[in-house]
């Protein structure tokens, strides 16, 4: 929404809004397949400690390239989004860098990932990627609100659906009662 507004108005970072909205679709898409725990492009030279998942080297030059990429686009933001937006990249990054190469570096020198400690730290990454989301999210709202555009959100009633000859379908008659009643 943010990328198609910024288009629109001839707005100058609207590829880096594309960019992120992209990215975290990438992101959810890997969060549900773990593609990244398959990342072995580092496991022949055998890492260890806290690079014992080989992934995380990449996925650290991964964040470094994007911060790198998007500088320029952080510091055009008002004050308040930005520093938003820097709190949820802290949060997010801490999660599922830092505290994933604790897990790393506790699999390596226990050879165990079925353990109590082990447990909590995945609860608490996984804590740290979602809060961070959910900062993002906030920040994304925040800057829609005081952009001045106008933007909406119309969510449909699917009992109303046209059929596949165009004829709306029935309702159910447990909605049919309940719309007679309002």
């Amino acid at each position: 929404m943010i990328a198609y507004s910024e288009r629109q108005a001839g707005g100058r970072d609207a590829r880096h809004w594309t960019g992120l909205a992209l990215l975290f679709v990438y992101l959810s898409f890997d969060e549900a397949a773990q593609i990244h725990e398959m990342m072995t492009l580092f496991d022949r030279i055998h890492p260890t400690g806290i690079f014992f998942y080989s992934w995380i080297i990449v996925g650290a030059a991964f964040v470094a390239l994007v911060g790198v990429l998007y500088l320029g686009f952080l510091r055009r933001l008002p004050g308040p989004t930005r520093w938003v937006f820097v709190a949820a990249g802290t949060l997010y990054v801490g999660g599922a860098i830092g505290v994933e190469m604790l897990e790393s570096w506790h699999q390596y020198v226990s050879h165990s990932w079925k353990d109590m400690s082990y447990a909590l730290m995945v609860g608490v990454e996984e804590t740290l990627e979602m809060s961070g989301i959910a900062v993002f999210i906030y920040g994304r709202l925040s800057y829609l609100a005081n952009s001045g555009a106008m933007h909406s959100v119309q969510f449909v009633d699917n009992r109303h659906r046209l059929t596949s000859v165009g004829l709306p379908s029935k309702p159910s008659s447990d909605a049919a009662s309940r719309r007679s009643v309002a």
